[in-house]
């Protein structure tokens, strides 16, 4: 008789932080940072550190129903095959608010410069256009779809694009008699 088994443990911690200012009166303002941090290893792979860092600044315009943000983020990975992995770059994503903030369009767009031992290796390009539709107070319909280029800048560097899109609806299932307030 012959038997075989897979043995594969793995354990993963993170760590994460964020903390916003806002300000403003009729156009809401608000400067956001973040930082995260994980470490995985298992059984069969070596340990993996990931941590990143990104600073946004966010203005909404409340009589318009736009909205306008530009942030900047910061990668660190480090991994036994591959060392150290470097990235950072900017990000930027305009929003509209339709028919009373039921509709909600966006576009985003950023690129990334990926770093090994202080040298450029790759840059990714991405963007993404949304669009969501409130149904009613309990349904919701999404539309998402993006797009990302990498390009290699070296020699053995993998340069590919690929292109997704997700279509959602969600059923919110709550209890309309149920208020915040009988948690007090």
């Amino acid at each position: 008789m012959f038997t075989d088994s897979i043995v594969f443990v793995q354990l993963t911690q993170t760590a994460g932080f964020t903390s916003s200012f806002a300000f403003g009166g009729k156009s809401r303002n608000v400067v956001m940072a973040g930082v995260s941090y994980q470490e995985a290893a298992g059984s069969q792979q070596s340990k993996t550190v990931f941590g990143n860092a990104t600073i946004s600044y966010n203005v909404a315009i409340a009589e318009t129903g736009w909205r306008f943000t530009i942030s900047g983020l910061a990668n660190r990975l480090q991994s036994e095959p591959a060392g150290e992995l470097l990235g950072y770059g900017p990000h930027s994503t305009i929003q509209k608010l339709l028919k009373k903030g039921m509709m909600r369009f966006s576009f985003s767009a950023g690129f990334q410069d990926n770093l090994h031992r202080a040298l450029v290796i790759a840059r990714n390009y991405t963007g993404s256009v949304n669009f969501s539709f409130a149904v009613s107070d309990r349904q919701n319909l999404k539309l998402d779809v993006s797009y990302l280029l990498k390009e290699g800048r070296t020699t053995g560097t993998t340069s590919f694009n690929e292109s997704r899109a997700m279509v959602g609806y969600a059923y919110n299932f709550r209890n309309p008699e149920y208020d915040l307030k009988h948690l007090k």
